[in-house]
């Protein structure tokens, strides 16, 4: 579980780009945090990591706070996943894959063995990419390299930000499919960040719509289509969504229910 308590970020001392957030995700779950741009999602995720600094109030994984850990330590038991992949270019697949297992002290014989397994899971047969370069892949391929290496140290937590925002649509798709897939397998505890409201849709379990550093709503795909707590988010998702969301769509939402009846 993830807990946000009365967190507060500010760069400058004056402006909270996060503002008193309060937010908890539970184990298992798929959420996702979606806002315009400056609404703070990212910086969110950068703090759940560490990567930027708490101003005020805390995170908290599993109840314990993650500032009293090292934050590399913390940083290694948690899967990240971003836009541009990441992956280092001077390494192969394999070895991009292994590092933070080699980090951790794992022997050559199961680093390789893990690596594997995950190339397998995100589907590209290891005897085929194990030894080449990321520069050799597609961008796909390469964000699937990137969802291997988060997964290789089987952590509970997995961070997601925007990874899927510069690929074609096509390859998008699959890539949302496979997510979809892996976190049926797997139930891990993942917060995926996109300003795309059809990709929160079809992946989220649950959806946090932020504005200037506060959380709109919270609530299932379902729940944030049918009702809307306010204008923002009616506008933000669209008035005619829930028509193009046939998943969500029931006989009830269409049928006519004054129609013409005989004497």
């Amino acid at each position: 579980m993830i807990e946000l308590v009365d967190l507060v970020k500010s760069y400058d001392g004056v402006t909270n780009v996060v503002d008193g957030l309060n937010l908890t995700i539970n184990s298992g779950e798929l959420v996702v945090l979606i806002g315009s741009s400056g609404s703070g999602k990212s910086t969110i995720l950068r703090m759940i990591n560490r990567l930027n600094s708490i101003t005020g109030g805390d995170i908290l994984i599993d109840g314990e706070s993650i500032q009293a850990k090292n934050p590399i330590e913390l940083r290694r038991g948690i899967g990240y996943v971003i836009q541009k992949v990441g992956l280092m270019p001077h390494m192969t697949v394999g070895e991009n894959i292994e590092m933070v297992p080699k980090l951790l002290g794992w022997d050559k014989k199961t680093r390789r063995k893990q690596a594997m397994a995950m190339l397998a899971r995100v589907d590209l047969p290891a005897k085929e990419y194990y030894s080449r370069y990321p520069g050799e892949l597609s961008g796909g391929q390469q964000q699937r390299v990137g969802v291997a290496r988060a997964l290789a140290v089987n952590p509970d937590v997995i961070l997601m930000d925007e990874p899927f925002s510069a690929l074609d649509p096509i390859t998008r798709e699959q890539l949302q499919q496979e997510i979809l897939a892996l976190q049926d397998e797997l139930h891990k505890t993942v917060v995926f960040v996109t300003h795309d409201m059809d990709e929160a849709l079809k992946i989220a379990d649950r959806i946090a719509l932020l504005k200037d550093g506060e959380i709109v709503q919270y609530s299932t795909p379902e729940e944030l289509l049918r009702n809307p707590v306010n204008e923002y988010v009616r506008e933000f998702v669209g008035n005619d969504r829930l028509w193009q969301t046939p998943e969500f769509l029931y006989a009830r939402d269409i049928m006519r229910t004054n129609g013409p009846v005989s004497a």
